[in-house]
């Protein structure tokens, strides 16, 4: 009798199987000697005896029957291995189909996320308040770079300030400031006509500020409920970085240019709030790694078919959700980890391994 649990992990034949079938096939050859002793021994004893012809007929049905009987129970094991390594087959093809089909519905779930997110008032009015702060704030800049050429990069060349420095860079925008009221002392002519003045550039700088922490902020809970997120980011329109979830790498990714990558590009092109961009794993100047994009186009006010004024991009982990997955439904050892020498993979329809386990 077997004892021990079978495990319908595995498609192998242990010791346990062939004893048992050996055992089966001892006894049936062990029977088929005592016919042939019988039949001797009927010689030696009923010699010229009438009834050593039925005992001899008894013997050989006793012997016909157990030839047949192990007949049969070779093809009965036959089948049983045969059956073994076909069960095995087919339970390993139905965890595959629904580890597949796990990844697929979780990957789904985060295109219905990152088109709900992309309407949040704190991602839109963010953009909106950093587009309104870099028109108001450019005739200012174009007469102070006019006037004051003197703007040094690290190598010592001349360099013109944008708006938009003045946002993300806190040093060139006090460098900026100083140098401003300085030429305002000198030559208050030059500022003539501009309505955006000095005090109205730090107010709105204030505000605008706001508007990133808070979209900063909203990106950050997030993704504290979705371990798997690399990062979340916001760009304005020509695809620089205004807003991020990761708090470490913030002050590097901020004003940070994604427009010549493709997910951007892609998202700034759907029709509607509906529409979302999937970018196979990648490379991007938001992460080290490669990641899993979800992106889609924010828009104006928050309306489905707004017009766009910026993206967001969703930057996934999709080897920790795989692994995740890939780890289920695999042989245990008595400690209930994987035993040595299993794993599951995932692959492209060219069989380019995407993640395993």
């Amino acid at each position: 009798m077997i004892e021990k649990d079978f495990s319908i992990y595995s498609n192998q034949v242990h010791a346990i199987h062939r004893g048992f079938y050996e055992d089966i096939k001892s006894k049936l050859d062990g029977t088929k000697i005592v016919c042939t002793v019988g039949r001797c021994k009927a010689i030696e004893v009923n010699e010229g005896n009438k009834d050593t012809g039925e005992i001899f007929e008894l013997l050989n049905q006793a012997e016909r029957f157990t030839s047949r009987l192990n007949e049969i129970s070779n093809r009965l094991f036959e089948r049983f291995y045969k059956a073994k390594e076909d069960f095995h087959r087919s339970m390993l093809m139905s965890i595959a189909y629904t580890k597949i089909n796990l990844i697929d519905r979780n990957l789904l779930e985060r295109t219905c996320d990152v088109r709900w997110w992309s309407l949040e008032l704190a991602f839109y009015d963010c953009i909106g308040a950093v587009e309104s702060f870099k028109s108001n704030a450019k005739p200012l800049v174009d007469a102070v770079n006019e006037y004051h050429a003197q703007w040094l990069s690290d190598d010592g060349r001349a360099l013109e300030i944008e708006p938009l420095d003045l946002i993300i860079c806190d040093d060139k925008r006090d460098r900026f400031l100083k140098i401003s009221k300085k030429i305002a002392k000198k030559n208050p002519d030059i500022f003539h006509g501009i309505e955006f003045g000095l005090d109205e550039l730090q107010k709105s700088f204030t505000i605008v500020s706001e508007k990133i922490s808070f979209a900063c902020t909203r990106l950050e809970d997030i993704n504290s409920s979705y371990t798997l997120y690399r990062d979340l980011v916001i760009t304005d329109y020509s695809g620089h970085v205004i807003a991020s979830a990761n708090a470490l790498r913030r002050r590097q990714l901020f004003g940070k240019y994604v427009g010549n990558e493709s997910w951007f590009q892609k998202a700034s092109h759907t029709r509607s709030a509906n529409e979302y961009v999937v970018e196979d794993i990648c490379d991007s100047a938001i992460e080290k790694e490669k990641s899993l994009i979800y992106a889609t186009a924010i828009r104006l006010g928050g309306t489905v078919e707004g017009r766009v004024i910026g993206a967001m991009g969703i930057f996934f982990d999709f080897q920790g959700e795989s692994e995740i997955i890939l780890s289920d439904y695999m042989e245990q050892d008595d400690y209930g980890e994987t035993k040595e020498g299993w794993y599951s993979i995932i692959t492209d329809k060219n069989g380019i391994v995407l993640a395993s386990s």
